[in-house]
């Protein structure tokens, strides 16, 4: 472990810095005012960008407006961008849509994070039509950005047996799903080069044939796409940097909105993420490594490794618990250990050992099995609170499938409550369910849920 210390310590060299300064303005938004939103920020112009012209938005009919948007992007008009931004709030869903299809066709992509906000975050920002989210992902497709393509494949399977559960489905059932499968595809063929056979309205095994395969080349090439997604145009670099310096806003729905649009930007806004953890205010720093979790499953190996490396400082040597915690789970997420090893040796706030220990085990590597198991025969592990008892074990059934869960599943039908709540967290992470266990009900009401949960836990080591 102490070679591993020596090349952590060179690679977190230097501790966290001050903020330059004020972060700078947001367009629009008054001084002191809280009640804004990045959909709105991001879609106004930058310092030394043409104002929309919001004049052609107001023709009648709406062909009249579409037509006007065409000719200003046909003639390249520098206020081309702002003003098809502006457009996709049109309350004729075909206009906004041409204005999305227009963002894509003349390669604007400093409209990436405006579109994203098409998508997301769920719930906050959901009030989107879905046609509209629809031609947003398509677009998003067609400048590079594959974000999109989990709403285009959830459209596809409409009306199949692969179609998503009705309590799962982010948009209410339509009968207009052909007209939206057909704003969707265009993103599909632009990333996959093929639209797989679909035809909309064809018949249902056909459509069905035509989904799985198009589902086996998104987790085929998903990674590869997200590595291509592009993040130097100076528009968007300059709309990044915005969103980036205001990490630390008011609002839950503006925080919630800056860390989606950073995350479905892709690994390539990493470098532009990385100022970020030199700010002096700690709430930015959380939040950018709340970006880099989201992030480790769009990531190549070289990319986590990037990731892990530069959340290496604010888990080695942040004096903020709450950095380092947040920093812990980022490592987990990119599934690389060295960081964690040197951060459980050094760091002795328990919410961060607690943290190191959950992520050890998200990695499933066997160094961090080994190192699981050596730190579980230790004083420290022995001392440590109920929630870091129960995650030392979660931690080492992570990376041991195969090993005995009674300890575990002992700690599941814990009449302490809180040992038994924090032992439910664990194995919602372990399986994915929670099988109606409630740890408030007395240990011998638990007995079916802990049964398929043993159950649950034995699969995973089933051929």
């Amino acid at each position: 472990m102490r070679h591993r210390l020596a090349t952590l310590l060179l690679l977190a060299a230097g501790a966290c810095g001050e903020s330059a300064g004020a972060p700078p303005p947001l367009p629009g938004v008054a001084e002191g005012q809280r009640d804004w939103s990045w959909r709105d920020v991001l879609e106004r112009p930058l310092p030394g960008e043409p104002a929309p012209l919001l004049a052609l938005l107001e023709l009648q009919p709406a062909s009249a407006r579409m037509d006007a948007l065409d000719a200003l992007c046909a003639a390249r008009d520098p206020a081309a961008p702002t003003t098809l931004m502006a457009a996709l709030r049109d309350k004729q869903d075909a206009v906004a849509a041409e204005a999305a299809s227009l963002l894509a066709d003349g390669r604007y992509l400093l409209a990436l994070p405006r579109l994203l906000l098409g998508l997301g975050p769920y719930p906050v920002d959901y009030d989107v039509p879905i046609a509209m989210r629809c031609a947003e992902a398509a677009a998003l497709a067609q400048l590079g950005n594959p974000a999109g393509i989990p709403l285009i494949l959830m459209l596809l399977a409409e009306g199949t047996p692969l179609q998503v559960p009705d309590a799962q489905l982010p948009w209410t059932r339509t009968e207009r799903i052909v007209y939206l499968q057909e704003l969707a595809l265009p993103g599909l063929r632009a990333l996959a080069g093929q639209d797989f056979g679909f035809v909309p309205g064809s018949p249902v095994p056909d459509r069905e044939r035509a989904v799985t395969a198009a589902r086996a080349w998104w987790e085929a090439e998903s990674v590869r796409l997200w590595a291509g997604s592009p993040v130097t145009d100076p528009g968007l670099t300059a709309r990044v940097r915005l969103v980036v310096a205001h990490l630390s806003a008011y609002q839950l729905r503006q925080i919630d909105a800056a860390r989606f649009v950073l995350a479905n930007l892709g690994p390539g806004v990493l470098p532009l993420l990385e100022e970020a953890l030199r700010s002096g205010d700690q709430y930015a720093r959380v939040h950018v490594l709340e970006v880099f979790e989201r992030l480790a499953a769009s990531c190549d190996p070289k990319a986590r490794a990037r990731l892990a490396n530069l959340a290496a400082e604010p888990l080695l040597r942040d004096p903020l618990p709450a950095v380092a915690v947040a920093a812990a789970a980022a490592c987990g997420a990119a599934r690389v250990a060295d960081q964690l090893v040197v951060a459980l040796e050094q760091r002795r706030e328990p919410e961060v050992t607690i943290a190191v220990l959950d992520a050890l085990g998200r990695t499933g590597l066997p160094v961090a099995r080994a190192e699981l198991e050596a730190y579980a025969a230790t004083p420290a592990a022995a001392a440590l609170p109920t929630d870091g008892r129960v995650a030392l074990e979660a931690a080492l059934l992570a990376v041991d499938p195969a090993r005995d869960t009674s300890a575990f599943l002992a700690q599941l039908a814990s009449p302490d409550t809180d040992l038994a709540f924090a032992a439910l967290q664990r194995l919602m992470t372990l399986t994915g369910d929670d099988f109606g266990l409630d740890p408030a009900q007395p240990p011998e009401a638990r007995a079916t849920a802990l049964q398929a949960a043993a159950e649950a836990l034995a699969r995973r080591t089933a051929p």
